[in-house]
C-alpha cells in the first residue's frame, strides 16, 4: 500500500514538472525527464502529445502516439486536435474513421476542421450526422458559419439551437459585427440581456466594438455603466475596448480617462491609446504615449509600432519614423510584414522611397498590402518605370491585384506620361471580373488622358461611364484643361462641378487661375466676387519644413518668422545665381493684374521658396531638405526648384497634396533618369501636337474651301448652259467632304508614346555616361534635339498630308472616288499600323520590365536579341509607311500595290 502511494506521488511530481517544461516550451527536458518515468500513464502521454502538436513538431507527436501501449479516446482527440493545428486535415480525417470509438469532442473536433480550411458542406454534412451534439457543437457550427462570412446560416442556426449559454450569444454577436451588421448585433445583445442571461467580459468586448464601428456613443456610456457594475473595470481587454470605443467616437479625453485608471502593463491597452491618438490627429501624443510605453518596459507589438508609424507619417516627421524603424530593428521586427508595411508608407510619404523599396526587400513574406504599399508610394514618387517592374514581379509571384493596384498603376501612368500603357491597364482590369472598376479609377483615367492632351478622349470617357461622375473626376478634367489652357473644356467641366458641388473652392480657383493666365481679368473679377458672394473662401497655400521635431510653416511673401531677414536674404543671393544661368520668371503662374515686376517679386517670394531657403540657412551643408505644401506646386516654383538645387548643390525634396518630387544635382538611378527623360520629352511632345492640331484646322476648312468653291464653279456653268444638267447634278450632288474624322487624329498622334522611347533609347547611351560624369548641360541640349527632330517630323507630316490631299482635290478625273480611295486606304493603313504597335508595345513592356530571363525564351526570343528584333520590326512597319505614302502620291493602282504589300509584311509580323 505504501509503494502504491509513493509511485502516486512521484507521478503528481513528474507531472508538474512536465507541465511546466511544456508550458514554457522546453520539450528536450519535458522528454528528458518522460524518459525517466518507468511506467509513464495515459495522462502524461496525452501531455507529450499536445506539447508536441503546438510547437509544430507533428513526427515527434504522432511516434509519441504510436508508441503508447494503451490509447483512449482522449488520446485519440489529442492527436487529432494536433494534426489540425499543424494544418494537416488529411491525417486528422484518416485519424477520425481509425478511431475505435467517438464522442461528441471528436465530431466537434474533425467539425471545426473543416470550418477552419473553409469546406462548410463537408462540416455541416458531419454536424447533422452527430449521434448527439451538445451546445458546445452548436456552437462550433455557428463560429464557423460567422467566419466564413455566412452569417445568415448562423442566423439561422442560432435560432434553431434546443439550449443557448453565453457563448451561444457571444458568438452570434461577434459574427456580426465582424460581417459589417454591428446594428443588428447589438439589437442581439438587447434580447440577450433580456432573456436573463449575464453577459461574460468577452461578451462585452464584442458589444463595445459594435459600438465603436456604428459610433453608438450613447449605447457605449451605457455599458460602461453596466462594466462597472459587474465589477470587470479593471479586466485589460475591456480597459483597451474602453479605449477604443470612446476615440472611434471622438471622446479623446474620455478614452484617456479609462486609460489613466489603472496603471497597466498590457501592450493590447497601450495600443489602443496610441492608435486612438493617432485616428483623432493628435499625432504628437500618440507618440507620446509610445515613448512613454517603452520607458515603463512595456515591448510594442506589431499593431504598436503600426499605429506610431501612422503617427509619424501623419506629422510627416522622418527622424521620428526613423527612431521608431530603429527600435523595431532591435526588437527582430524589421521583416514582420505588418511592421514592414506601415515603415514602407512612412518612407514614402515623408519623401524617402529608396528607403521604402530597401525595406520591401526585406520582408520575407509580402501580402498584397505590401505590394500596394511599394506600388502607390512609387507612383507618388513619379517612378513610373519602378512602378511597373514591381508590378511585373508581383504577377510573378502569383499575388492577385486588386482596386488599389489598379489605382497605383493608372497613377503612375499619369505621373510618368505612359497614356498607351495606362489604356493596356484600364482595358485589362475592365474586363476582369474580380475587381470592381469605381470612380476613382475613372478619374484616374481621366487625369491621364488629360495629362497627355487628350481632352476629347477624356470628355467622352465621362459620358460613356457606367456610373454617375463624380466631382472627383469633373476635377480631373478641369485640372487637365488649366494645365492645356483649353477654357471651353475648362468652362464645361466647372459647370458639372459645381452642379455637383456648388460650394466647391476648387472649382472656382482653377477657372479663375485659367482666365487670368490668359489676360481676362474682368471674368476673373467675376469668378471672385461669385466666391465672395457664395462665402467661398480658398484654402491659403502653406509650406514647411519639419527641423527637430518643430515644424516652421510659411505662406506666400511671409514675414513672421524670426529668421524672414536671413531667409529673404538667401533668397536675394540664389535670385542673383538664377539670372546667371539664364533662368526666367515665368509669368503665368502670377495669377495677379500687376506690373510685370511685380509679377516676378510675387513668384519669387512663393511660400515653398521660402522653406526652402529656411532649409538652407537652418541645416547642415550637403544634407537633404524635405519641403512639405498643403496645395500643388505652381510650375514656376517646379522649375526654379531644380536650378536651385543644382547651384546649393543639395537634394530637395518637395512632398505636395498628390506628388512627390525629387530635386537632385548628383546622378541617380538610370531608371529614374531615363523615365525623367521620357516624361520631359512627351510634355514637349504634347505641345507640338497641340500647335499640329491647329494646322490640322486650318487644312481641314482649305480643303472644304476648295470643294465649296469647285461646287459654285460647276453652279454657275449649269446656269451658263455649257454643261449638261445630269453631269452637273451629280457635282453638285457630291458634298464637300471633310477628313476623315479618324484620319486626322491618327496623323496628328504619329509622334507616338511607341516613337518617343525609341528615340529616347536612341540616346540612352549618350545619357549614361553625362549623368554619371554630371554634365546635365549637354544632356538638356540633347533632349532638346531630340525634341527639335520629332518638331520637323510633325511639320513634315502636314505638309506631305496636304499636298497630297489638295493635289487629289484639283484633280479633275474621278477626283471623287480617288479621293475617298485614299481616305478608306489611310484609314485602314493606320489601324494596321496601330494593330502592329499594340502587339510591339505589348512585347515591349514585357521584355523591358522583365528580371526574369526566361520571359523572353517563352515569346521565342533570346534576351539578347529580344529588344533588337521588336526595333526592327517597328523600323520596317515605319518604312513601310513611308513608301506608301509615296505610293499615294502618284496614282490609285501604285497606292493600292503599295498598300497591299503593307499589310501583308503587318500580317506577317504580327504572326
Amino acid at each position: 500500500m505504501g509503494s502504491v502511494s509513493c509511485t502516486n506521488s512521484s507521478n503528481l511530481s513528474s507531472k508538474s514538472l512536465l507541465s511546466d517544461h511544456l508550458k514554457n516550451q522546453r520539450l528536450d527536458e519535458a522528454r528528458a525527464l518522460f524518459d525517466k518515468i518507468p511506467v509513464p500513464d495515459l495522462r502524461l502521454c496525452t501531455m507529450m502529445i499536445t506539447g508536441y502538436a503546438r510547437n509544430d513538431r507533428l513526427g515527434d507527436a504522432l511516434k509519441m502516439f504510436y508508441d503508447m501501449p494503451n490509447r483512449d479516446i482522449v488520446s485519440w482527440n489529442s492527436i487529432m486536435k494536433g494534426s489540425l493545428d499543424c494544418g494537416d486535415l488529411r491525417l486528422a480525417v484518416r485519424l477520425f474513421v481509425e478511431m475505435p470509438e467517438r464522442n461528441v469532442i471528436s465530431w466537434t473536433t474533425i467539425v471545426n476542421g473543416f470550418l477552419q480550411v473553409g469546406r462548410i458542406e463537408m462540416a455541416e454534412r458531419l454536424f447533422w450526422k452527430m449521434p448527439v451534439r451538445d451546445v458546445a457543437a452548436w456552437n462550433s457550427m455557428i463560429y464557423g458559419y460567422c467566419g466564413n462570412g455566412r452569417v445568415e446560416d448562423a442566423m439561422k442556426l442560432f435560432e434553431k439551437m434546443p439550449c443557448r449559454n453565453v457563448i451561444s450569444w457571444t458568438s452570434m454577436i461577434a459574427g456580426l459585427d465582424q460581417n459589417g451588421k454591428s446594428d443588428e448585433g447589438l439589437y442581439l445583445f438587447r434580447k440577450m440581456v433580456g432573456s436573463g442571461v449575464e453577459a461574460s467580459s468577452t461578451t462585452l468586448v464584442c458589444v463595445l466594438t459594435a459600438c465603436a464601428n456604428v459610433l453608438a456613443l450613447h449605447l457605449g456610456v451605457q455599458i460602461h455603466g453596466l462594466i462597472i457594475k459587474l465589477g470587470y473595470c479593471f479586466d485589460e481587454f475591456i480597459s483597451a475596448s474602453l479605449t477604443t470605443f470612446y476615440a472611434n467616437c471622438k471622446q479623446i479625453e474620455n478614452a484617456s480617462k479609462v486609460f489613466r485608471e489603472v496603471i497597466h502593463k498590457n501592450v493590447v491597452v497601450w495600443t489602443a491609446l496610441v492608435t486612438g491618438y493617432g485616428s483623432n490627429d493628435k499625432c504628437e501624443e500618440a507618440l507620446m504615449v509610445f515613448r512613454d510605453m517603452i520607458k515603463i518596459g512595456v515591448l510594442p507589438n506589431q499593431s504598436s509600432f503600426t499605429s506610431a508609424l501612422n503617427s509619424c507619417c501623419g506629422l510627416e516627421a522622418l527622424d521620428r519614423g526613423k527612431e521608431i524603424h530603429t527600435a523595431a530593428i532591435k526588437l527582430g521586427l524589421e521583416t514582420d510584414v505588418f511592421v514592414g508595411n506601415s515603415t514602407i508608407v512612412m518612407y514614402t510619404k515623408c519623401g524617402n522611397i529608396n528607403d521604402g523599396v530597401a525595406i520591401f526587400r526585406r520582408i520575407q513574406e509580402k501580402n498584397i498590402v505590401s505590394w500596394n504599399s511599394i506600388i502607390v508610394g512609387c507612383a507618388q514618387h513619379g517612378c513610373g518605370f519602378w512602378t511597373l517592374t514591381l508590378f511585373s514581379q508581383m504577377i510573378r509571384a502569383g499575388v492577385d491585384p486588386d482596386e488599389i493596384t489598379f489605382t497605383g498603376l493608372l497613377s503612375s501612368c499619369s505621373r510618368s506620361g505612359m497614356l498607351q500603357k495606362a489604356r493596356f491597364f484600364f482595358s485589362y482590369f475592365s474586363q476582369n471580373k474580380n475587381i470592381e472598376v469605381k470612380l476613382e479609377h475613372y478619374a484616374c483615367m481621366v487625369d491621364v488622358l488629360g495629362r497627355c492632351g487628350q481632352l476629347e478622349e477624356a470628355e467622352e470617357l465621362i459620358r460613356k461611364m457606367p456610373i454617375k461622375a463624380n466631382s472627383m473626376v469633373w476635377l480631373a478634367l478641369l485640372s487637365a484643361s488649366r494645365m492645356h489652357s483649353k477654357l471651353d473644356v475648362a468652362e464645361r467641366a466647372a459647370k458639372c462641378l459645381l452642379d455637383l458641388e456648388p460650394n466647391n473652392s476648387a472649382a472656382y480657383i482653377l477657372l479663375s487661375n485659367l482666365y487670368a493666365s490668359g489676360n481676362r481679368w474682368g471674368d476673373v473679377s467675376r469668378i471672385r466676387a461669385k466666391m465672395k458672394h457664395n462665402g467661398i473662401v480658398k484654402q491659403p497655400g502653406s509650406s514647411w519644413v519639419i527641423l527637430k521635431g518643430v515644424r516652421h510653416e510659411f505662406r506666400s511673401g511671409d514675414r513672421s518668422h524670426p529668421l524672414s531677414r536671413k531667409i529673404y536674404e538667401k533668397l536675394d543671393w540664389l535670385g542673383e545665381k538664377l539670372k546667371e544661368i539664364g533662368y526666367v520668371p515665368d509669368e503665368r503662374f502670377a495669377l495677379h493684374d500687376v506690373e510685370v515686376e511685380q509679377k516676378e517679386e510675387m513668384l519669387f517670394y512663393h511660400c515653398e521658396r521660402l522653406a526652402i531657403g529656411f532649409g538652407l540657412i537652418s541645416t547642415v551643408e550637403g544634407s537633404t531638405i524635405i519641403v512639405m505644401k498643403n496645395l500643388r506646386v505652381c510650375g514656376d516654383c517646379h522649375s526654379a526648384i531644380k536650378f536651385i538645387a543644382k547651384i546649393v548643390g543639395r537634394e530637395i525634396i518637395h512632398c505636395h497634396i498628390h506628388l512627390i518630387i525629387l530635386f537632385i544635382l548628383e546622378p541617380f538611378s538610370n531608371a529614374m533618369l531615363y523615365n525623367t527623360i521620357d516624361t520631359r520629352v512627351h510634355k514637349m511632345t504634347i505641345q507640338l501636337n497641340n500647335i499640329s492640331e491647329q494646322r490640322w484646322k486650318a487644312l481641314e476648312e482649305k480643303w472644304n474651301g476648295h470643294e465649296s468653291s469647285k461646287n459654285e464653279r460647276a453652279a454657275g456653268q449649269l446656269s451658263s448652259g455649257r454643261v449638261k444638267e445630269t453631269h452637273v447634278t451629280s457635282q453638285c450632288t457630291q458634298k464637300a467632304l471633310p477628313l476623315h474624322p479618324s484620319l486626322s487624329p491618327k496623323i496628328r498622334s504619329m509622334p507616338s508614346i511607341e516613337k518617343i522611347k525609341r528615340s529616347s533609347e536612341e540616346i540612352n547611351v549618350q545619357v549614361s555616361s553625362m549623368a554619371d560624369k554630371g554634365k546635365y548641360d549637354d544632356l538638356r541640349r540633347i533632349i532638346t534635339k531630340e525634341c527639335a527632330k520629332l518638331h520637323d517630323y510633325i511639320v513634315s507630316l502636314d505638309k506631305q498630308i496636304s499636298e497630297q490631299l489638295m493635289h487629289l482635290g484639283s484633280t479633275q478625273k474621278n477626283s471623287g472616288e480617288t479621293r475617298e480611295f485614299i481616305l478608306e486606304s489611310l484609314k485602314e493603313m493606320f489601324a494596321t499600323e496601330d494593330a502592329v504597335k499594340d502587339i510591339l508595345n505589348e512585347r515591349q513592356m514585357k521584355f523591358g520590365f522583365s528580371e526574369d530571363p526566361g520571359d523572353a525564351h517563352k515569346s521565342g526570343l533570346s534576351p539578347q536579341s529580344a529588344k533588337p528584333k521588336l526595333e526592327v520590326y517597328a523600323n520596317i512597319v515605319e518604312e513601310l509607311m513611308r513608301e506608301c505614302k509615296e505610293g499615294f502620291k502618284k496614282d490609285s493602282a501604285s497606292a493600292k500595290k503599295c498598300l497591299a504589300e503593307f499589310l501583308e509584311t503587318c500580317n506577317i509580323i504580327m504572326k
